[in-house]
């Protein structure tokens, strides 16, 4: 194995200007704010306004990225940095297009902002879900791993949204981060094995759904109280009348019934999901990727992270899908440790029942586990609370937060990556902290983003929903 040091050199973000208090929205929807505040971690949540959507936010992260190599003096301008640049890659779930990758829809924006050509770039979209970022930065570690003199940007963009007055609204949030990819980082070392477990589910996905053309309008007319002639054909009076050209674009239909075919289309970036099963293939999904994981790298336990970085759908979910981890791979591997904890809460259920899941429910108010949690991946989580779910970019502020705000000394420790993405697929992986001083400036270019927004008020945040045409 190349044994050289890659990584993430530096980063870059973007967060919408405009944020909800989770309050506010407990107010506007009914909810109990503890239930949302102490139960999930939730305090504010990343609104997008129009103009913010994927490539925006993704161009936005780059120049987030450049203008600070800039002002840190490591590079004269924008094209003395990018000509450096081999790749840009692209985890997003929002894409704009099905053809055609979305970091190519932010080509117009970076150009607008540095006037020229980008043209040696590479790029692409990764998709997986939560975990597409994870999957880009992985293919351009390998990359810059063979030719460390160069180097690759991997942007993660997204918004989670979700149906109004739905148990998802509360978990809604958006941004997205720019990592550099470098040969001997100064933030962040990849090198070792990673542990994956994959499997086909449907716990949450963006199917395209197909609604007859005749279904349509036969809704329409009851809707509106009009009763539809016996003597008209639907089918002959729908049918597309031409060839849809518009302009240079053909098959661009002009008018709505011009769409060929009997049927219509309808992608939503809302999603379909079932929060409980999804849990529930999260937790299996990390606990087969964390054995295999552990099998390539030989080891027996866990206990040589310093901090543990989760990809949080919601803010306080890593704290609760480590609970097992901790049992079966710190917890069990201390005989002491494993004493009074089955002093304290009697053995261990055998099988998958319920009794199983309470067990690790109380063992999960443990002063041990707490005391772990609090130390490994409690820092990781505050920034989460106050952005609200970013799917492919949330492990990746994650582990900004963890450095930020960790309580003990990160320059050279061991850190453990959690990732997910629902469909479903899973991969644990091991990283190095760098150098103290490129840590310790983490902090306050964080701090500078949330501090930039602006909060809405409830109306404010239903006109925006009605913007997009939802409720």
């Amino acid at each position: 194995m190349n044994n050289l040091a890659v990584g993430i050199e530096d980063f870059g973000l973007y967060m919408p200007k405009k944020f909800l208090p989770i309050e506010v929205l407990a107010n506007l929807r009914n909810i109990e704010y503890a239930k949302l505040n102490l139960g999930l971690g939730l305090q504010e949540m990343a609104v997008c306004e129009p103009h913010e959507q994927v490539a925006f936010m993704a161009a936005a992260a780059i120049i987030d990225l450049v203008e600070n190599a800039i002002k840190t003096n490591k590079y004269a301008d924008a094209h003395s940095f990018l000509k450096e640049i081999d790749r840009l890659y692209l985890g997003t779930e929002s894409a704009i297009d099905a053809a055609k990758p979305s970091i190519t829809y932010a080509l117009e924006f970076l150009e607008a902002k540095y006037p020229g050509q980008f043209g040696h770039i590479d790029m692409l979209d990764m998709t997986f879900a939560c975990i597409g970022g994870v999957d880009a930065m992985q293919q351009c570690t390998d990359y810059v791993r063979l030719r460390p003199q160069r180097r690759c940007i991997i942007i993660s963009a997204d918004a989670a949204v979700y149906d109004a007055h739905t148990g998802g609204e509360y978990t809604q949030g958006a941004g997205a981060i720019a990592l550099l990819i470098a040969a001997n980082p100064a933030l962040v070392s990849f090198n070792g094995e990673t542990g994956v477990s994959i499997h086909h589910d449907f716990d949450f996905y963006k199917p395209k759904r197909y609604f007859s053309k005749i279904d349509i309008a036969q809704e329409l007319f009851s809707k509106l109280g009009i009763e539809i002639p016996k003597e008209m054909d639907l089918s002959s009076a729908l049918a597309a009348t031409q060839i849809p050209v518009q302009g240079t674009l053909e098959g661009w239909p002009s008018h709505f019934w011009e769409i060929p075919g009997s049927h219509i289309p309808v992608s939503r970036n809302e999603p379909v999901y079932d929060g409980q099963f999804s849990n529930a293939c999260f937790e299996q999904r990390v606990a087969d990727a964390a054995e295999n994981f552990l099998h390539k790298e030989g080891l027996s336990n866990l206990t040589s992270f310093e901090q543990w970085i989760f990809h949080l759908p919601y803010a306080y979910q890593g704290r609760r899908m480590a609970v097992s981890l901790w049992w079966h791979y710190i917890a069990k591997q201390d005989p002491f440790l494993k004493y009074k904890t089955e002093e304290a809460f009697g053995k261990i259920p055998e099988d998958h029942s319920m009794e199983l899941a309470k067990w690790y429910k109380g063992m999960a108010k443990s002063d041990a586990y707490k005391s772990f949690v609090q130390r490994c991946i409690a820092p990781s989580d505050r920034v989460s609370s106050r952005v609200g779910n970013l799917y492919t970019s949330s492990i990746f502020m994650a582990l900004l937060s963890g450095i930020a705000y960790a309580e003990n000394e990160l320059s050279g420790k061991s850190v453990l990556f959690l990732a997910y993405g629902s469909g479903s697929k899973s991969k644990v992986f091991r990283g190095k902290y760098g150098t103290p001083e490129a840590l310790s400036k983490v902090k306050a270019r964080l701090e500078s983003h949330l501090n930039a927004r602006t909060a809405l008020t409830a109306d404010a945040y239903v006109a925006l929903r009605k913007g997009f045409g939802e409720s």
